[in-house]
Parts: structure tokens; C-alpha cells; sequence
């Protein structure tokens, strides 16, 4: 997976119709694999040294039909991976991008392959040009649901997580060099750093460290996915209040007859920045027959066991409610259903599906929950994964060298310390890494990034 050698080609948008296709390549041979397909239309030859942007035609068939493109070009260490990239714009259409990527692999003029997952990313990565937890982050980006997962994608890709690790790391090598340094000239008594400056250092380093893993090990760091769960009584107004509030009046069955909704619907939803699901369950009521009520209220109660939060929903009309023992355990807000048919008081949220009052205040109120239920995670929750356990054992290695420093012990102990520390901080910027570490992180992209 981790040949440099040879170019390699994918699209860089998805399959189907568009407006426009683009295909990237990146290699030493990306320009000239390109010699029988691709001529300029008025700027000559591709110049190896300067990025530039060729207008031309793209000619994939015999005989030759013409096929307006724009190349982009990126000379060695000025493109995204580091090597030699091209990108060729052009219509978005299936055929002729399958034969334009078809005509370049069977280029005579080099070899050229089809790129794998994350191919072109992990390049990046290895010459340099992004760390681990920016490639990370670039995965974050194209998967994130919402405009909260986006802006955390983009400050990582950014160096959110990446610069202070890399400040923690550079200021623990330049204290482990002062600490050698002094190893080595250990018989003529110079001290290259003193034990005050090493602790404060130490100390430094340790609070930063700390304060990182917990950014990383938020609630919600794991990728939770957010569900939002309607119940009630038979006829509380669940479905009426459900198709209001996804904007669909047709999605779920509506009657007054009571246990309608046997099965569940979900929709996602976006409020306020916040993507969750909205479910709609079957009303909890007592059926112990066998029949396929009995089997709605169990997958209810199994709902109720997986939502992130209940709006638990009783009617206007109704003065009994639900068994609470049912969610004690589970957070809520309460909401009064059927409002429009009477007036009522108390502290629930008081809705109604037909004149729409009350709507927003509950928009408000979840998505309030559910914000704070995201907490503050400042990393995308693949890097958290990975790194939460390393950053804590470099932690443990910078806790173990502040002691010994405090206890006045060996350098030799404490410099040891060091390596190990730096050693995890390695593993999580990608400085020190391994085939299955890359291949666990990559296989996870698309082709084509």
C-alpha cells in the first residue's frame, strides 16, 4: 500500500451525473502518461517547475472526438501529496470519465495504476506535508453530518490538535537533548539544564498534555449518534406532532383510534447546527397477548433503552400521563400534545400540531440538550479513538519523569522517560508509525482522497 513508485489515477468526485467530473493523478509520470490524450489549446507544453492551469481538449477514443478539459497542474512538493499532481476537469459524465481513466491506465508512456483508499492522503502524509491527525481530519471533513462536525474537521485539518502536540513534542526533545548533553559530559561536572528548569519544564509540558486528552475524551467524542425519541400514550398525538415537526404530513399514519403506530419511523434532522434522528415509536401501553401490539410495545421500551434523549408526550385531554418508572432513568422534556383543543398549565412544553404553537420552544429546548450533550470534543472522533490512549501514556511517562526529577534521581531515568513519552507523542502525529497504525487509519477513506 505504501509504494511511492508508481502514478496513480481516481476520481475526486462521486460516481453518477454532474456538472463536472475531475480525475487526479499523482506521480513523477502524471504529465507524461498524458502525452496521447490531453493537448493544450493555446498555452504548449506543461512547464515541469511552475503550477498552471491548461485549457484543452481530452481525446479518449478511436477515432478521435474531442472533449473540452481543464488540467490542473501541481510540480514535486507544491500539490497536496507532495509529488507531481494533475487534476483534469471536465464534464461530468459517466462514459467519458470511464473512458478517459480507461485510455490514461493504458498509457505507453508509463505506468499508471488505479489509486486505492485514502491513496492519495496517505502521500500527503508520508512526504510530509500533513500529519496523522490532519489526515484524520481530512476523512472528518467528507464525512461530517452537520455544520458542528465540520468546523471541528476543518480546525483539526487546520492543526487544532496537531500544533500544540507538535510544540509539547519539539520542547520535549530540546529538553531530552540538554539532558544527554549533560550525560555526556557528566565527568567535567557542566550542567547543560538544572533540575529547577527541568521540573518546570516537565510541569509544563504535563499540564498541556492533560488538558489535550481531555479535550479528546469528551462524551460525544466517540461519534455518538444522536437520537431523539417521541413517546407517550396510545394517542397522545406522537405521529401529529412527528410529521409537524419533520415537515412531513404524510410520513406518519394519524388516527384517532388509539395504537395506530406499531412500528417506528425515523427521520434526521438538523436544529440549530445539531444533527440527530427523530423517532417516532408506538404508544407505551400494557398488551401481554402476543399480538403484534405486544411486540410494538417491546420495541418501544428497547427504543426508549437507545435515545440519546425521550420528548415524552402527553395529551391536552389526558390527566393520567404515563408510568414514569418506565424513563426514570433516562433524561427528558416534557411535552403537552393537543393544546389547540384545551387550555391547560404547568410547567411542560404546551404544543400543537395543527396550529403549530409551541414548535420552536421545543426545537429550542432540544437542541439545547443536545449541543451540551456534544460537549466541547475538539477533535474528530476517529483521532480521538486512536490517540486517547497514547496521549495517556506519554502523560504517564511525563508524571513518572516529574518525579524523578523532583526526587533529584538519575538523568539517565529521567531521559528515559522522555523517550518513551516521545515515543507515544510519535505514534499519534504519525512521526513514529507502523503499516498496520496507516493501514488501520487510510483504509477508512474513499477512493480518490
Amino acid at each position: 500500500m505504501f509504494s511511492l513508485d508508481e502514478t496513480i489515477i481516481a476520481r475526486a468526485t462521486p460516481h453518477g451525473a454532474g456538472g463536472r467530473g475531475i480525475l487526479r493523478l499523482s506521480g513523477d509520470d502524471c504529465v507524461r502518461v498524458l502525452r496521447d490524450v490531453f493537448q493544450t489549446a493555446d498555452f504548449g507544453e506543461i512547464r515541469a517547475e511552475i503550477p498552471g492551469i491548461y485549457t484543452g481538449t481530452l481525446t479518449p477514443w478511436e477515432p478521435k472526438r474531442p472533449v473540452p478539459c481543464d488540467l490542473y497542474f501541481w510540480p514535486q512538493e507544491r500539490g497536496y501529496t507532495g509529488q507531481c499532481s494533475v487534476e483534469l476537469h471536465l464534464w461530468g459524465s459517466e462514459p467519458i470519465l470511464d473512458a478517459v481513466e480507461h485510455r490514461i491506465l493504458q498509457s505507453k508512456w508509463g505506468t499508471v495504476r488505479l489509486a486505492k483508499p485514502g491513496e492519495f492522503t496517505l502521500r500527503a502524509f508520508l512526504a510530509g506535508r500533513l500529519d496523522l491527525t490532519q489526515a484524520e481530519a481530512v476523512l472528518g471533513v467528507i464525512d461530517a453530518t452537520d455544520e458542528h462536525h465540520l468546523k471541528i474537521a476543518l480546525n483539526q485539518l487546520a492543526g487544532g490538535i496537531g500544533l500544540p502536540l507538535h510544540r509539547i513534542q519539539n520542547a520535549l526533545l530540546d529538553t531530552l537533548s540538554h539532558l544527554e548533553a549533560g550525560l555526556d559530559f557528566a565527568d567535567e561536572g557542566i550542567d547543560f539544564i538544572s533540575t529547577g528548569e527541568l521540573i518546570e519544564r516537565l510541569d509544563e509540558a504535563l499540564k498541556s498534555l492533560n488538558g489535550i486528552h481531555r479535550k479528546i475524551s469528551d462524551r460525544n467524542a466517540g461519534g455518538e449518534i444522536l437520537r431523539v425519541l417521541l413517546i407517550g400514550p396510545p394517542n397522545a398525538g406522537k405521529s401529529s406532532l412527528y410529521n409537524r415537526l419533520t415537515d412531513n404530513h404524510k410520513g406518519a399514519i394519524v388516527s384517532p383510534i388509539p395504537g395506530t403506530t406499531r412500528d417506528y419511523l425515523e427521520t434526521p434532522l438538523t436544529w440549530d447546527g445539531v444533527t440527530f434522528r427523530l423517532v417516532d415509536s408506538a404508544g407505551i401501553a400494557d398488551f401481554s397477548d402476543g399480538s403484534p401490539d405486544e411486540t410494538a410495545q417491546v420495541l418501544a421500551r428497547q427504543m426508549i433503552e437507545a435515545a440519546t434523549l425521550l420528548l415524552v408526550c402527553v395529551s391536552a385531554e389526558d390527566e393520567q400521563g404515563l408510568d414514569e418508572s418506565l424513563f426514570a432513568h433516562k433524561p427528558v422534556i416534557r411535552v403537552r400534545t393537543k393544546c389547540d383543543l384545551r387550555e391547560i398549565t404547568g410547567t411542560e412544553i404546551r404544543t400543537s400540531a395543527v396550529s403549530g404553537a409551541g414548535l420552536e420552544k421545543l426545537k429550542q429546548k432540544t437542541s439545547e440538550f443536545l449541543r451540551n450533550r456534544i460537549g466541547t470534543a475538539e477533535v474528530v472522533p476517529t483521532t480521538a479513538i486512536r490517540c486517547r490512549d497514547a496521549i495517556a501514556r506519554a502523560a504517564e511517562h511525563l508524571t513518572a519523569a516529574w518525579s524523578l526529577a523532583s526526587q533529584n534521581r538519575d538523568e539517565v531515568l529521567i531521559a528515559s522517560e522522555l523517550r518513551s513519552a516521545l515515543e507515544q507523542l510519535g505514534q499519534v502525529l504519525g512521526t513514529v508509525h507502523t503499516d498496520d497504525i496507516l493501514d488501520r487509519v487510510f483504509s477508512k477513506f474513499c477512493i480518490g482522497k
